[in-house]
């Protein structure tokens, strides 16, 4: 078993969206934790803010084979992936981590590269795994943040903790 470390993102109905999304991804690994859920803006177009999580969870299931399950989980919260890169969307759930895995070509790079760059993803990876080691560096990953931090303080002012009910009523 390794530990898949996975970014949940939401600007349209996060607090439908993004509930539903704990609900499935704790029926695909053991040992489910979530952190808190940040507010940023939306980056790359005009848009309403997102909500932004990291779960840790362990699995035996391969890279290609996880992001099949992620993939029919945003399908079923009505993820459309026509259109933009950067747009609102129902749900947003990239796998950043998968135990040391080190991918570098092909459509799933691991670890992703959106971790060091976009403080919505390092700040909740962090605040859940404080020790985590990036594994192609071998660099803290609180360290990386706070280099990101210092080069880019307004990334980080915009972020802000929220309350989002996380349990879904059925």
């Amino acid at each position: 078993m390794m530990r898949a470390l996975i970014g949940i993102g939401s600007n349209i109905e996060p607090h439908v969206h993004v509930p539903a999304a704990l609900q499935a991804l704790r029926k695909i690994g053991d040992n489910f934790v979530h952190g808190g859920v940040y507010e940023s803006p939306a980056q790359g177009f005009d848009g309403p803010a997102f909500y932004n999580m990291v779960v840790a969870l362990e699995t035996d299931l391969s890279a290609d084979a996880l992001v099949e399950r992620l993939h029919a989980i945003e399908d079923a919260q009505a993820r459309t992936r026509k259109g933009e890169k950067f747009s609102s969307r129902t749900l947003d759930l990239d796998l950043l981590l998968l135990g040391d895995e080190i991918v570098s070509e092909g459509p799933i790079l691991l670890p992703h590269p959106d971790i060091a760059t976009y403080a919505h993803v390092i700040v909740p990876l962090v605040a859940l795994v404080p020790e985590c080691l990036d594994p192609s560096s071998g660099r803290r990953y609180a360290d990386v943040m706070d280099a990101m931090r210092r080069r880019d303080p307004e990334q980080f002012s915009a972020l802000r903790l929220v309350e989002l009910p996380l349990e879904r009523s059925e």
